[in-house]
């Protein structure tokens, strides 16, 4: 924006940082995330990597990853690697808790975006009623899987970033 008019063509003065920046805090995620899927991919199979086998599942995997290999910082103070895992460990737990608290009204509210008829219900408590009565518990949960799969690794990434930037900014959380 140039005197408060906006400009048609890209700017990429302000284009590269925000990629950049975007890209910095999305690979927070991502590269410890692509780790465990490469892990489990290769689990089973006739890999020239035997150290990545023996995992009951991708927590697990993520599990003995972080006790064996630890997590990489640019830091050597262990204080603040401990403050990153417990802030994994509690962001990625919160988002589970909440999510499975949560579910069954999503999967109602979700129904009620998507019904073809203006007669269906816009009561997701009457939309529950009906999910249970016909699927029971496991249909109320629908997609619970995929869920908590994302809400682990985003919950995590908010609460760690959350307090990289206190830190950051020398905020003193008490």
């Amino acid at each position: 924006m140039k005197g408060g008019v906006q400009s048609s063509r890209p700017q990429p003065q302000v284009i590269i940082p925000s990629a950049a920046f975007g890209g910095a805090i999305i690979s927070l995620v991502l590269c410890p995330s692509e780790l465990v899927k490469c892990r489990m991919q290769i689990q089973g199979t006739d890999s020239l990597v035997p150290k990545c086998s023996g995992y009951s599942s991708s927590i697990d995997c993520a599990l003995k990853t972080t006790k064996s290999d630890g997590l990489k910082t640019g830091s050597s103070d262990h204080s603040s690697l401990v403050d990153m895992e417990i802030g994994i460990l509690s962001g990625g737990l919160g988002g589970v808790a909440f999510w499975s608290t949560v579910l069954p009204l999503d999967v109602a509210k979700i129904i009620i975006q998507t019904a073809p008829y203006r007669s269906y219900s816009t009561n997701p408590f009457q939309v529950l009623n009906s999910i249970y009565r016909r699927a029971g518990l496991r249909g109320c949960y629908a997609g619970l899987g995929p869920t908590i799969a994302r809400a682990f690794p985003a919950n995590a990434a908010s609460i760690v970033t959350w307090e990289l930037a206190m830190k950051l900014l020398g905020i003193k959380n008490n």
